[in-house]
């Protein structure tokens, strides 16, 4: 894993100083919580353009906003870790790659 900073890197950080700022005390539980909480808004979003339903409301952007409420949560949980999101993702990248779903 790469010991430079990249892109998401940066993200990670700027976020994560936002959230000491803001929520000084959040703890994991709350971080894995609102993970859970954005998640259910994506799904909501997803069924209502699937379905067509209220479009003027559930709109691509607010899926992407869904989406990034996610990872916003998931920088400061693998920041308490000790972990940086970008090398989460890429070991595990890794290992589903080496996946196989075909009989």
């Amino acid at each position: 894993m790469s010991a430079e900073l990249s892109g998401l890197d940066v993200w990670q950080q700027k976020i994560v100083n936002w959230q000491k700022e803001n929520f000084p005390t959040c703890q994991d539980w709350e971080l894995a919580l609102g993970v859970c909480e954005e998640a259910g808004e994506l799904a909501d979003c997803v069924l209502k353009i699937h379905r067509k339903l209220r479009l003027n409301e559930y709109t691509e952007q607010r899926l992407q906003d869904a989406i990034g409420d996610i990872i916003v949560y998931l920088f400061g949980l693998c920041h308490s870790k000790g972990w940086k999101l970008s090398d989460v993702i890429e070991t595990t990248g890794e290992d589903v790659l080496k996946r196989s779903w075909r009989a």
